[in-house]
Order: C-alpha cells, then structure tokens, then sequence
C-alpha cells in the first residue's frame, strides 16, 4: 500500500512529464544513476524503489510508470548520491545501459 506522500510524488512526477517526450531504453540491461537532494529526510535508499518502478513501463501493476524502460528487472548497476545544489523536492535519475556503463561513471566520478 502506497503512502499518502508517495501517491503524492508519482502524481507530481505524472504531471510534470505527461506533455513530455520521455526518452526510451530499447530493452537490454542498464544502470541507473541516481542524484538526490543533499539535505534531505530519510535514508536514500529508500527512494531507490519507487523511482526505479517509475521510470517503467507501468506493467505489473504501476500504471504510473513513464516507459524509459520495460522492467526495472533489466537494472544490472546502481550507484545513488546525494548531489549539491539539487533542489530539496528534486531527484535527477540517469539510465545508461550497460554497454556504456563504465565510460559513464567514470566520468561521473572524474577519473
């Protein structure tokens, strides 16, 4: 059962991009990265769920999904981070797949 503020989150995030071309994953594996707010409430791998099952199809049951990807079963990495600068009521989620997996955090980490 969905909390009254995570039914909260997938109605923003529903509205925020329902007039938007979201890009597409066509299948395969992927990694997702994940920024996060640095001043935020809670443990941020608690948000790693709902945002993976939002960017989804919406099959088994998430009719809120947005389509990046089919299944969010297709994750093979993650890495999460809280990021400066980021807005509080803001979340930044990139899926790459995995073939550019590597060349992806390491440019993210700098080396």
């Amino acid at each position: 059962m969905k909390t009254a503020s995570t039914r909260f989150w997938i109605n923003e995030v529903r509205d925020e991009f329902k007039n938007k071309k979201v890009p597409r994953l066509d299948g395969g594996v992927h990694g997702l990265w994940v920024d996060l707010p640095w001043k935020m409430k809670g443990d941020i791998d608690n948000r790693v769920k709902l945002l993976a099952d939002i960017l989804s199809n919406g099959e088994k049951n998430h009719a809120f999904g947005l389509g990046v990807y089919a299944d969010d079963k297709g994750m093979k990495a993650l890495y999460v981070e809280h990021l400066r600068g980021l807005a509080r009521n803001r979340c930044m989620a990139t899926v790459v797949i995995m073939q550019d997996w590597p060349a992806y955090v390491a440019l993210r980490m700098g080396s």
